[in-house]
């Protein structure tokens, strides 16, 4: 092989090479770019999740300051989880009444409810002459004797 034979082997090799460098850094930079998309994404989710968890604490603290500085589990529970009985929230388009049907053959109840008299209290018993002592609570130390060994 002459000179001019290994020269052009060279520079083959060396473009083959340089062309596999350029596919390799445009391979970089695209996982670069997909990377930073992901992260910007998550940074994203991460400070909308963060901005939620900062209304809720700041809702937390007005309810304390509203009850006198009483914090309770009704001031730790959310609004939104109180209000909700299952049902779709109303979006405002107003839903017209069912159709009135036949009466009812019941009647309505009525507005105050009746209650029965209270019951006679049932008469105690003489207590015996010997009466039973109540049994002992396991987590009553009132007779318990700590000065013995």
């Amino acid at each position: 092989m002459s000179a001019e034979g290994r020269l052009a082997a060279a520079r083959e090799a060396l473009a083959a090479v340089s062309r596999e460098e350029h596919e390799q850094r445009g391979l970089r930079e695209r996982r670069l770019a997909e990377v930073r998309a992901a992260t910007a994404t998550g940074l994203e989710a991460d400070a909308l999740r963060a901005a939620e968890r900062i209304e809720e604490e700041k809702e937390v603290q007005r309810r304390a300051e509203a009850s006198g500085g009483w914090v309770t589990d009704s001031t730790y529970a959310k609004k939104d989880a109180e209000d909700s009985f299952g049902f779709e929230e109303d979006d405002g388009s107003a839903e017209e009444p069912p159709p009135a049907g036949p009466p009812s053959p019941f009647p309505p109840p009525s507005p105050h409810p009746v209650h029965d008299p209270p019951a006679e209290p049932a008469p105690e018993r003489p207590q015996a002459r010997h009466a039973r002592r109540a049994a002992v609570d396991d987590e009553d130390f009132a007779h318990t004797d700590w000065t013995a060994d």
